[in-house]
């Protein structure tokens, strides 16, 4: 597939998306945000997985697709993994693991997915990809392998964009609010989803200056930069009448360019995004060093060589779809253990 039509497809899955309201980075700032991380990653990093750009920046429009109203139990689990409205805490620490924030969210009277599990996905997504970097380590030829830590990384690309975007940290993430309140649905939220894209950012510029980090506790490094990104949130309401206008079903206006305080907010936010993506990834690869002398005895195995510059294009669709299947099922069973002890 060239690259016109992977960009046809890319703009249809964007109304697509659009129009069943789900919240994110519209897909091609997503991909803007990918390719600019993948080239700021440094040369520690497998070959295969810095020149896979088109790639990643593909998987990473899945956790938008699984949102989609025609897969009810996969959208109910899916839909608090994008945000985190941080009030709704009332300045409690966040537990370490999942089921603590559960029992924590029914001590204070709030269902988890009111509040959002956006930190969870990213700890948890950033540990697959470690295990499977593990296993590129322990079997490097090993295709299977490769094209997993591929998806799993557009996966988590995702999640880390998400963490970037001011109003998925914020119970004002369509209009301002009070806790408990139902959102005033301004639309304000949808303009800043289209933001990135429709600033004509480069990917290529934004790379220069992304300096990655490998991040400590997972949680906590998290929880720091929910902080820092939510410093961002005044500001999109100072430019909210300067923010893109959007046409339900048929994008932003054409005739729309940002001025230079507008372009210079979407270029912060682009690159805050892009760090966090790369450090998301580099972190995932350092901890895949510890990971490798715990990996299940048939790990790795002999297959065919992947071509470095392995795209989707280059490999079979078969191949694609069997590790999807690997990527989504878990998440079914999760949503129908977590429907049970909900009652």
């Amino acid at each position: 597939m060239g690259k016109p039509r992977i960009y046809v497809v890319l703009v249809m899955m964007q109304f697509s998306l659009a129009s069943s309201l789900a919240f994110c980075w519209w897909t091609e700032g997503h991909a803007i945000v990918v390719r600019a991380a993948a080239q700021a990653l440094p040369p520690e990093m497998p070959a295969f997985f810095r020149q896979s750009s088109d790639a990643l920046a593909w998987y990473a429009a899945e956790p938008d697709l699984w949102k989609n109203p025609g897969t009810p139990v996969l959208r109910d689990r899916e839909w608090p993994e994008h945000f985190i409205d941080w009030e709704l805490l009332e300045n409690r620490t966040l537990p370490p693991l999942p089921w603590e924030f559960v029992a924590l969210c029914e001590r204070i009277g709030r269902r988890p997915r009111d509040v959002g599990l956006l930190p969870y996905a990213l700890a948890e997504w950033t540990e697959r990809l470690a295990l499977s970097f593990a296993e590129h380590r322990a079997a490097p030829q090993n295709p299977y392998i490769c094209q997993k830590c591929l998806v799993y990384g557009g996966i988590l690309a995702h999640y880390a964009g998400d963490l970037a975007q001011p109003l998925h940290l914020t119970i004002h993430y369509d209009g301002y609010t009070t806790a408990g309140a139902p959102s005033p649905r301004s639309g304000i939220h949808e303009k800043m989803d289209a933001l990135l894209q429709a600033a004509g950012l480069e990917p290529l510029e934004l790379s220069r200056e992304i300096r990655p980090l490998v991040f400590g506790d997972l949680l906590t490094s998290t929880v720091a930069e929910i902080h820092r990104n939510r410093r961002a949130i005044p500001t999109v309401y100072e430019l909210e009448n300067n923010l893109p206008p959007v046409r339900r079903g048929e994008g932003v206006a054409p005739d729309w360019k940002p001025g230079v305080r507008v372009h210079a907010f979407a270029y912060e936010r682009a690159h805050a995004a892009a760090f966090l993506t790369a450090s998301y990834w580099l972190t995932a690869w350092e901890r895949s060093k510890t990971l490798a002398s715990h990996l299940p005895r048939h790990a790795g195995g002999s297959a065919a060589p992947l071509p470095v510059s392995a795209s989707p294009r280059e490999t079979p669709v078969v191949r694609v779809l069997s590790v999807l299947g690997v990527a989504v099922f878990p998440l079914a069973v999760v949503a129908l253990m977590r429907r049970g002890i909900r009652g």
